[in-house]
């Protein structure tokens, strides 16, 4: 385990796809919990630049001094560039969605050892069976994550569940809350507005998530976005090419399309990784304001993790998009300069990469790639010694 200091055009949602909304308050679900994939309207992203450009959004600042480009996003035009269709969605102001409150919906899943997992949130929308305590506990920590850190998964079995109650069983007396406010489809400009949304909670950390094969690509939308600028231009056959390789398996957003993506437009690397710098200083400046201790979860590319044998229909994502030696390695230097830029930023991370070093099968779904229970217990237990001392220096306050 190594300490150091210091999500695509296309949008992913961790949910169920087709799910009816009756179904999702109670009723057993017959889809399972497969990626559901959301395109946004180029055209409103293009014209939200535009508007923003000719000052018609009102700009979003934590600081009179922000120098991050963001703009209030309305419900409008959060419809055609966020996933608000999906029934367990719904619109927020600070995140742009996040899950509904209340949910209570069975997810069957056939990789998952009960053959199924419920999506549950508290009234907060948060992924949590218990309401967030009104009387403020001895160490609460708040979870922001894309599908990894939601979970496909019961709530008990997710790392936050699991790290609250060994805080908890070796602080007897002590009162913990871990905060799980992810959700599917996230990327670094929602976890910033998770901190945001939930400040007023006054976490004593603050858990931010980071999945590279996502989150780099991911934050190239929001970004182009805030500050008008263009998404380079592929030809048609690569864009069918993406099309059939996505559907042919969860390796392709698993990774490989990050690493297709980034090989043919090295600019872009450096744009994605830029704007991840700027989010995550405003992460560390509004958490140093708040009193807040940041931790980043690195995760790199789940199908760049050693399987002892080969993720299902990896072989054939990573032909139909002709990756190479080369192209493969990349998730190495995107690592390094990821770490590096938060070592600039002195942000605590955590890399999970050598937690699941003695084979990435036994840890995650052969599916889609996402974390499954024992993945999560894995995740859990290596934060445990990060956050002893915190749970003894805020008894201790």
């Amino acid at each position: 385990m190594e300490v150091m200091s210091a999500r695509l055009a296309i949008t992913l949602a961790c949910a169920v796809a087709g799910v009816a909304l009756a179904a999702m308050l109670g009723r057993a679900s017959r889809a399972g919990p497969s990626i559901a994939f959301f395109e946004p309207d180029e055209a409103a992203l293009r014209d939200a630049g535009e508007e923003a450009g000719r000052g018609a959004l009102g700009p979003v600042r934590a600081f009179e001094d922000s120098t991050l480009k963001r703009f209030a996003v309305p419900p409008e035009l959060a419809r055609k560039i966020f996933p608000l269709d999906h029934p367990f969605n719904r619109y927020d102001p600070k995140t742009y969605f996040a899950h509904r409150p209340g949910l209570d919906a069975r997810c069957e899943f056939a990789e998952h050892p009960d053959g199924a997992w419920r999506m549950r949130t508290n009234s907060l929308g948060m992924r949590r069976d218990e309401e967030v305590s009104t009387v403020k506990p001895d160490l609460r920590v708040l979870v922001a994550g894309d599908s990894h850190a939601d979970g496909l998964c019961n709530n008990a079995e997710g790392f936050p569940a699991r790290l609250e109650a060994e805080l908890e069983r070796r602080h007897p007396g002590r009162t913990i809350e871990i905060l799980n406010a992810s959700r599917g489809g996230y990327g670094p400009y929602n976890y910033l507005g998770v901190l945001e949304k939930f400040i007023d909670l006054e976490p004593d950390v603050f858990l931010v998530w980071f999945t590279s094969s996502n989150d780099l690509t991911g934050v190239l939308m929001l970004t182009r976005m805030f500050r008008g600028d263009k998404a380079p231009q592929e030809p048609p056959d690569v864009r069918d090419r993406d099309a059939r390789a996505r559907s042919a398996g969860g390796a392709f957003s698993a990774g490989y399309h990050a690493l297709s993506y980034f090989a043919r437009f090295p600019g872009q690397l450096d744009y994605a990784l830029g704007a991840c710098r700027d989010v995550l200083a405003e992460v560390g400046r509004l958490c140093e304001h708040h009193g807040v201790r940041p931790l980043v979860l690195y995760l790199p590319p789940p199908i760049c993790l050693p399987w002892e044998v080969e993720a299902r229909d990896a072989a054939e994502v990573r032909d139909l998009l002709a990756l190479d030696a080369e192209d493969l390695a990349l998730a190495g230097a995107i690592k390094a300069r990821f770490l590096a830029a938060c070592a600039e930023l002195e942000l605590s991370v955590l890399d999970l990469e050598p937690l699941f070093a003695e084979g990435a099968d036994a840890f995650f779904y052969r599916s889609d790639l996402h974390l499954n229970p024992r993945g999560h217990a894995r995740v859990a237990e290596a934060l445990v010694p990060l956050l002893d001392g915190a749970a003894e220096l805020a008894t201790a306050r």
